[in-house]
């Protein structure tokens, strides 16, 4: 049982008596609150379909208000969703040991029956992609600036460097995307959906995996050949900071937004790849940079990809310069039309 699996790991608020610390010390203890059912149910109507706000690996994701008027996020676990119950498992271990302000938080849970339910904090701007590509209305309009969309870049990449190294252990998102990147009252990113991450205590480059996990346009290819290692999450990282700076959803273009940065590259016109709603006047330096680096993050073989402690460093240290990139469009691999083109990335420098 999913209840008796959650109990004997975590403490909970409403077992808390005066003078017993359930955490025994350990800063590294979560305590979380276990939600009554009636209160869930008058929190979201209901799960009214009014009330859902997103959808998950493990199923829908509603707006709740509680009694005193704070506001949470509940996911209710699907029961047809595949290997459910351990995408859940792996979820909570995962967010119990986690804490980083670009992390979304874990704030307790519901079980009723065969129903189990994840509490989360509210994000008011909800996720990435719905703010990128106007997938649903949200409750305030948002002006996603320059500077916006850089500090979000920036949030991104701290939280997985954390995942990948300051941690502890290797954690592998392995399905970095906008619609898993959620965004608070002050627009501050939070990586959320942790079902099908990876924790590895060995400290190795590559782990075999026996099937491929993810969301197509963000897979990294050598996931075809089942070799799993921090460098996917930074491809699909790579990938999102193209959308954030387009505003394009990769699977929407033809022929991939890659083949597109490229394209511009060799046109000389690679400031076109900027969203249009970036009317302001913004530092034309630092999207080249971003774009660089995103490219950086996108090329095939993934020893040649950067980790995030360097990415890291580049983002928030604008005197060091990213390597230059290679001058053949073969390095991109399969996602590029023309392999045999040559990439003048001249525009960049």
């Amino acid at each position: 049982m999913i209840l008796r699996w959650i109990t004997t790991r975590w403490p909970f608020k409403r077992t808390l008596q005066p003078g017993n610390d359930p955490t025994n010390g350990r800063e590294d203890v979560q305590i979380f609150e276990f939600f009554d059912y009636k209160r869930i149910i008058a929190a979201t109507g209901n799960f009214s379909d009014m009330k859902i706000i997103g959808e998950g690996q493990l199923g829908p994701v509603y707006k709740g208000v509680l009694e005193n008027g704070e506001e949470i996020a509940v996911k209710k676990v699907s029961k047809s969703a595949p290997n459910g119950s351990e995408q859940l498992k792996n979820e909570l271990n995962l967010l119990s040991r986690l804490k980083h302000k670009n992390l979304v938080k874990l704030m307790g849970f519901c079980i009723q029956r065969d129903e189990t339910i994840l509490c989360f904090e509210f994000m008011l701007n909800h996720s990435l992609d719905q703010l990128l590509f106007g997938t649903t209305i949200l409750e305030e309009e948002v002006e996603l600036n320059w500077e916006q969309r850089s500090r979000l870049i920036q949030g991104i990449s701290s939280g997985l460097l954390y995942l990948h190294e300051d941690y502890g252990n290797t954690i592998i998102h392995r399905d970095v995307k906008p619609a898993n990147i959620l965004l608070d009252k002050d627009m501050v990113p939070k990586i959320s959906d942790f079902g099908i991450s990876r924790l590895f205590e060995e400290d190795r480059s590559f782990f075999t995996v026996s099937s491929i996990a993810g969301t197509r346009g963000y897979i990294a290819p050598e996931l075809q050949n089942g070799m799993l290692s921090t460098k996917a999450d930074v491809y699909s990282f790579g990938m999102v900071v193209l959308e954030i700076i387009s505003g394009k959803k990769n699977t929407s273009c033809p022929t991939g937004l890659v083949s597109l940065v490229l394209k511009y590259l060799n046109e000389g016109r690679i400031l076109d790849l900027k969203d249009a709603r970036l009317t302001e006047p913004c530092s034309d330096g630092e999207i080249k940079r971003s774009i660089h680096i995103a490219l950086l993050c996108l090329l095939e073989e993934p020893h040649r990809r950067p980790d995030m402690r360097e990415i890291n460093h580049w983002l928030t240290c604008q005197s060091t310069h990213p390597p230059t990139l290679p001058v053949q469009a073969s390095h991109w691999g399969n996602i590029v039309i023309d392999r045999s083109a040559v990439v003048d990335s001249s525009a960049l420098l």
